[in-house]
């Protein structure tokens, strides 16, 4: 082969190019994030979380407190990763504009680094960069608000590219820089960045063990690196890693519910897996549809209609979960390819373009992507309860999460299958005269056989696409079936056609791509390698930004955050009450509407977060925590008065219902003798045309109700009588217990020292008031007539520490979850602090300096000459 290797030499000017095109990229799909009132719609991390204080770093480092879902929880601690650098940095509004930009960005940026360290051409790194900004399965998880994630494939990439590199010599060098980079991973990522991390290990003892003459100097030295990466990822994420311990593996109930049958667990563990036809995502962007915009009256043409996550038995009973619609699969069908030619070229014996250790490393990745694409079947295919069966792996959610690296392997599969274009078809000089004049270029029958095989499969797409087109009516009545009937809007017909249209989109894109490699397989690009990356540029860039496109949503932030009387009433002084809606009080289909749009979908995800409004219901728990599991059940076993008596215990002062009749019914069913439900404003409901916003009026004959309940606690009390029940289980048949008055008398789980177990007396109290009120810090004053106790009804946990008048004091658990302190007569001053061990903080914090001194020392350093590589 007749190539030119110095004109395949990548220089700063190709990094530049490469940069440029990618911003200009990302301003033309992003151009709204240039207009002031709009920001991105994410739905995880959406502008109302962002903005609640209680998830505002750099306080949420050393420990997050989560204040307005249920009674509080520990979370996660934020970690000094590059998320919450930039959430730091940027106000809300402005992070929400750049945030999903930026981490594709920095994708495509350490995909580039990454095929420059494998000695790409540097034609090879622009393209291969594009092509994973681009990429619909991390473009698609990036819009729904999940950049953590792209910045853990990021780090993941620059960590292969540090194994790999030759710059570098010393192995302890290529360890603390390989192990920062997942160590960041772990922390923005979690599972996501920990199961990447798995791979990237597997990946750098595969490079250091496939040579084909192994020592055991080299065998050593592989572990050696390993061993340092290891370590060091885990120093850098240390605080991530025990806070996720902490919080999502041992403390959950799904981990400790050993009642519960294996086959319970493994629908929940499963529920997200990719079914075996939707696999078809990889080649046809649109075939299920995209993201479902939140709220039922909004669905619309390009509403997602697969299955994912779909409760069992969905289809017949109509009850649970119908489907998810957070993620896209799209590769690309050039990508798809290429990535084939890559398989195909280094299984070839002769005229290979790929050195022996590069077809190794093209098998790898090949296992990797067909093995991950199993696992990802979850419940739909006979593999995954292998993994399934091993320690923890139980308490993992989402097998659709093995996609990633399916996408990651894929990425290297088209590197390489570019690398062996570019060498010997378009470097290749005798490429040109080979083919110049025939069918196929040379005797082989590699590119006739390609050539065949795409046309035919060419052909059979247009014929499918045909089939389908004819079989609209039959799709029609399969969308009508499930939950798209909306005969007057015409949507299932409008879903159809679109599905319809995306597989001609995919035929389109699929001819385009046939003929450009069958023209490079003849050698007419031979000598033209500008021409043809240029071609494969604007191919990659049509085909995958019409697919991203459809991810993108922007609202305007102002409308859709904007107040109303309702939530005016809910935001005076948030802090003294809880909010709730009875779910089990859905008597038609107008309270179901409010329940599920209204309330669930913008309120409680979106409104209740940006105006720091407290209620028990939470949007999403799929871990929930044991102790909270317990509590509720012990209210659930008591029926109805049971759920009276949990709103009083958790400071719920404020349910919705209707406004005509409803408070008299739930009066009558639930508190016959106090009748302590009172009407407090009724309104009505509409919704924008334009913006699709919820507008409230508040009208005396309005449908819908505010209803007060006025004998909640309230969310501090004081209590001359207390108990001593150290046995939680006789502490929750006491709380649910209708003789038992929890306004008179607090139940301690804690012995007081000095102190009888049970304190009765007529004295009054005295008065507290809340002061100020924080996540993590809470200061109260008050005025104590009698020894009591102070109960503050939030969540009870060890890392809060309680303070009276500057002294620490024993923190007490009372009535089973909530937070107390034992306090003297007089003029008292209490604090709550919630004050976390940060240990493990300046852990990370320490490795992560270490690992920026030694980038530094490698990027600005005297750089020694790099031995030359060898040929072949």
């Amino acid at each position: 082969m007749q190539i030119n290797h110095s004109a395949g030499k990548v220089s700063g000017r190709d990094f530049l190019i490469f940069l440029g095109l990618l911003l200009l990229i990302f301003c033309f799909l992003f151009y709204k994030s240039f207009d002031p009132k709009h920001v991105l719609f994410v739905n995880d991390g959406p502008l109302g979380a962002v903005k609640a204080e209680m998830n505002r770093p750099p306080a949420t480092l050393a420990g997050n407190w989560q204040d307005l879902s249920w009674i509080g929880g520990k979370s996660v601690s934020a970690a000094p990763d590059i998320s919450v650098l930039l959430t730091t940095i940027f106000p809300p509004e402005i992070l929400l504009k750049l945030y999903a930009p930026f981490t594709l960005l920095l994708l495509g940026i350490s995909v580039w680094i990454c095929f420059r360290e494998l000695a790409f051409h540097r034609w090879v790194c622009l393209i291969g960069g594009l092509a994973a900004a681009l990429n619909m399965h991390m473009f698609s998880f990036s819009a729904w608000g999940l950049g953590g994630w792209i910045i853990a494939f990021s780090m993941a990439f620059l960590a292969i590219a540090v194994i790999v590199t030759r710059k570098i010599s010393r192995l302890w060098i290529k360890g603390i820089l390989a192990g920062t980079a997942i160590g960041i991973g772990l922390m923005e990522g979690f599972d996501v960045g920990a199961i990447v991390s798995i791979y990237v290990g597997i990946f750098g003892l595969f490079a250091g063990l496939a040579a084909e003459k192994i020592s055991k100097s080299a065998i050593l030295k592989t572990f050696s690196l390993m061993a340092v990466v290891v370590v060091f990822a885990a120093l850098t994420a240390a605080h991530t890693i025990t806070t996720l311990v902490g919080t999502q593996v041992t403390n959950i109930a799904i981990a400790q519910q050993d009642d519960k049958t294996k086959e319970q667990r493994w629908i929940w563990a499963t529920q997200w897996s990719l079914p075996k036809i939707e696999t078809l995502g990889l080649l046809i962007p649109g075939v299920f549809g995209y993201r479902m915009v939140t709220g039922e009256s909004r669905f619309y043409e390009k509403s997602y209609w697969g299955s994912i996550a779909q409760s069992p038995g969905y289809a017949e009973t109509k009850q649970g979960l119908s489907r998810f619609s957070g993620t896209g699969e799209y590769g690309g069908i050039f990508v798809l390819l290429v990535a084939v030619i890559a398989i195909a070229q280094s299984l070839r014996k002769q005229n290979s373009p790929f050195t022996a250790m590069e077809k190794k490393f093209v098998w790898f990745w090949a296992i990797v992507a067909f093995t991950a694409l199993l696992l990802a079947w979850g419940r739909h295919a006979p593999f995954y309860q292998f993994l399934f069966a091993l320690p923890y792996f139980s308490t993992f959610r989402n097998p659709l999460k093995f996609m990633h690296p399916f996408h990651i392997s894929l990425l290297f599969l088209f590197g390489y299958g570019c690398e062996a274009l570019v060498r010997r078809y378009l470097c290749d000089l005798s490429a040109k005269t080979n083919g110049a004049r025939k069918l196929f270029p040379t005797a082989s029958s590699f590119e006739k056989k390609w050539v065949v095989s795409t046309g035919v499969a060419l052909a059979a797409a247009v014929l499918g696409w045909m089939v389908y087109a004819s079989s609209k009516k039959t799709l029609v009545a399969h969308l009508i079936k499930f939950d798209f009937d909306k005969p007057d809007t015409g949507l299932p017909a409008q879903m159809a056609e679109f599905s319809i249209g995306e597989v001609g989109w995919f035929v389109l894109f699929f001819a385009a791509s046939v003929i450009l490699l069958t023209q490079i397989l003849r050698g007419r690009f031979a000598g033209k390698i500008k021409l043809a990356c240029g071609l494969i540029i604007a191919l990659l860039i049509a085909d995958l930004s019409h697919a991203d496109v459809s991810w993108i949503v922007y609202h305007n932030y102002k409308e859709k955050y904007a107040t109303n009387p309702v939530i005016d009433i809910l935001r005076d002084k948030p802090y003294e009450h809880r909010v709730a809606f009875p779910g089990e009080f859905e008597v038609n289909n107008a309270t179901t509407f409010f329940h599920r749009n209204v309330y669930y979908t913008e309120w409680l995800q979106h409104h209740f977060l940006y105006y720091n409004i407290s209620s028990i219901d939470v949007s999403q728990e799929p871990r929930e925590a044991s102790d909270n599991a317990i509590y509720r059940a012990a209210f659930r076993k008591a029926g109805l008065p049971g759920l009276v008596r949990m709103w009083q215990l958790t400071n719920v002062r404020y349910l919705f219902g209707l406004a005509d009749g409803f408070v008299d019914s739930i009066n009558l069913q639930l508190d016959p003798a106090q009748k302590r439900f009172k009407l407090h404003t009724a309104f009505n409901i509409s919704q924008d045309p334009q913006s699709g916003a919820y507008l409230i009026e508040t009208n005396p004959a309005g449908t819908f109700a505010l209803i007060e309940f006025t004998g909640a606690l309230p969310r501090a009390k004081l209590f001359s009588q207390w108990q001593v029940v150290t046995n939680d289980q006789s502490v929750l048949e006491k709380l649910s217990d209708p003789a038992f008055d929890p306004q008179q008398t607090v139940l301690v789980s804690s012995e007081i020292p000095g102190r009888e177990k049970t304190v009765s007396t007529n004295q009054i109290a005295g008065s507290v008031q809340i002061v100020s009120y924080h996540p993590k810090r809470v200061e109260l004053s008050a005025d104590v007539k009698a020894p009591s106790v102070l109960l503050l009804n939030d969540k009870y946990d060890a890392d809060w520490k309680v303070f009276v008048n500057g002294e620490k004091k024993p923190l007490l658990r009372c009535n089973y979850i909530m937070r107390g302190v034992q306090l003297e007569p007089g003029n008292q001053k209490i604090e709550f602090r919630f004050e976390p061990p940060v240990n493990t903080l300046y852990v990370s914090l320490g490795a992560l300096c270490v690992g920026i001194v030694v980038c530094a020392f490698v990027a600005f350093g005297k750089k020694r000459k790099s031995p030359k590589a060898e040929e072949g």
